[in-house]
């Protein structure tokens, strides 16, 4: 706190705000609109790497440097920084508008609504990481007794075997969390639409075909 009570321009300041209201205020800011497409897209190519059934696809991503490799690198960024982007923007363009001035889709509306996408991505982490959490939860009780590696057992878990934990939850817990991350989306892109004057629809439209792949993918 310190920078606080020292700073003589008053530039620092401890506030209280709803969760995530600064996702609906207008951006310009083409690396935020990009963290979003980033968060989206990984989720779902790591997903579909890891705990889908394309073993082609899991051996280009496991051999670095390999000539497999390099186009699943390739296809990676052409997904994240083209095809999602392009998709979007896609959307946005062939919306009716409210406004007369038929103008194009500019930064100020991408960006803006892109950051939308931010509690979406959020969401298809959290629900990519349960499949690991979840499953992998019994080691929680070994590390607990052990924490340091130096053969305690300060609990008596130090020794309990490795098994799947909650497994029968698992999937209703990344249904919840990727419809939660869908609803927190489609709130915050109407109030990012109604800053720029645009229709909310055609994003709202766009994370939910994003969430159904998800839910594709991990269930």
């Amino acid at each position: 706190m310190e920078c606080i009570r020292t700073c003589p321009h008053d530039n620092i300041a401890v506030n209280l705000r709803s969760f995530s209201a600064d996702l609906a205020k207008p951006s310009t800011r083409m690396d935020e609109a990009f963290k979003a497409f980033i968060m989206l897209g990984s989720a779902i190519i790591y997903a579909g790497v890891l705990l889908g059934p394309w073993g082609a696809f899991k051996d280009a991503a496991y051999n670095v440097g390999s000539g497999a490799w390099f186009v699943y690198a390739g296809v990676f960024l052409a997904v994240i920084f083209g095809i999602l982007p392009g998709f979007f923007t896609l959307g946005i363009a062939l919306t009716p508008r409210p406004s007369p001035s038929g103008r194009g889709v500019g930064v100020r509306e991408f960006a803006s609504l892109s950051t939308a996408l931010i509690p979406l991505g959020l969401m298809f982490w959290v629900a990519f990481s349960l499949s690991f959490v979840l499953t992998n939860a019994s080691y929680i009780l070994a590390t607990l007794s052990d924490p340091l590696g130096l053969g305690w057992n300060l609990f008596g878990t130090a020794n309990v075997a490795w098994q799947p934990m909650f497994t029968s939850i698992l999937a209703p817990a990344q249904t919840l969390a990727l419809v939660g991350g869908l609803i927190w989306s489609a709130r915050t892109t109407q109030k990012a639409a109604g800053e720029v004057k645009v229709s909310p629809t055609p994003v709202i439209v766009y994370c939910f075909i994003a969430t159904s792949i998800m839910l594709w993918l991990l269930l």
